[in-house]
């Protein structure tokens, strides 16, 4: 069994600095959030050569909060190589949003040996962004934060850390994403613009989990927008043994400015599952996947 004082160590090091850096950008976007992290996972292994030489693996993960009101999911992962409590360290730290989306950060450093004495009130580190997918897609910059440590519960696996910063960053610009004069847009009432997804998308169905027996096929879809709303319906039947017939509802949902407010996936029995989705910086490709059992790739004709 590793030792209570090990843990301590673990705790300390900066396991939860992934988010974090700070390198002045030109025109770029701030975005403050906190994050509430615990541990998931921990493994530890002593070397042999030293009787204080170990590596390990923590998995943290928990949510996040950011100052739009918008939460996501946050997990990082760390390695780390230590003799006699200090030693490099190697942490990646991924942002799941509502929608899909994706932010992912990279921090690595030294740990040093005089932290094992205790828990600091409050320390600090930095992180890249090397990341982004969805609607963050092409994102680079970097973020600052500092970080407060929570002692180990009983029962728990090791330190939980609130974290507290402001990621800096720039997004590429979907005019310059897509080729001039394709990126079609609905400009709304409101003056918000969102994609316009009105016409006809090849679909390719890919039935997994416990619909695995439906296979993967394609098929068309005929998607009607309305303003920010949109419905979708099979122009051809859905091979045996779905029951999906043309002229049947497929697809569902809202837009907002930067993709999806809400999207679900209909079955052919007219049930709904909601569903998390993506739709590419052209406007040209839509990824909708309900988690359980469907996923649908669509592609603009």
């Amino acid at each position: 069994m590793i030792k209570k004082s090990s843990w301590v160590l673990i705790a300390l090091f900066v396991i939860s600095m992934g988010l974090l850096y700070s390198v002045p950008q030109a025109m770029a976007e701030t975005l403050n959030y906190k994050v509430f992290l615990h541990v998931t996972q921990s493994q530890m292994i002593q070397i042999g050569d030293a009787a204080s030489h170990w590596v390990a693996l923590i998995v943290r993960e928990g949510a996040a909060a950011l100052e739009t009101g918008e939460m996501a999911w946050a997990k990082g992962v760390q390695t780390y190589d230590v003799i006699d409590g200090g030693g490099p360290y190697a942490l990646y730290m991924t942002l799941t949003f509502q929608d899909g989306s994706t932010i992912i950060t990279f921090s690595k450093g030294i740990s040093e040996k005089h932290i094992a004495s205790g828990h600091p009130a409050e320390t600090k580190g930095t992180a890249e962004i090397i990341k982004g997918t969805g609607r963050f897609e092409g994102i680079t910059g970097t973020s600052s934060a500092s970080r407060k440590q929570i002692p180990p519960e009983k029962g728990e696996l090791g330190p939980k850390v609130l974290i507290e910063g402001t990621l800096t960053y720039t997004l590429p610009k979907k005019a310059q994403a897509a080729k001039p004069g394709t990126l079609k847009t609905i400009t709304l009432p409101n003056g918000e613009e969102v994609y316009d997804l009105n016409g006809e998308w090849d679909a390719l169905v890919e039935n997994y989990g416990p619909g695995a027996r439906f296979g993967t096929y394609s098929n068309v879809f005929r998607i009607t927008q309305t303003g920010s709303t949109f419905s979708a319906i099979l122009l051809k039947d859905n091979p045996p043994p779905s029951e999906g017939r043309a002229g049947g509802p497929s697809l569902q949902g809202e837009l907002e400015k930067n993709g999806f407010k809400q999207v679900e996936l209909v079955y052919s029995t007219g049930s709904v599952s909601p569903s998390k989705g993506q739709i590419s910086e052209d406007g040209n490709k839509i990824v909708v996947d309900n988690g359980i059992r469907l996923k649908v790739t669509l592609t603009r004709k």
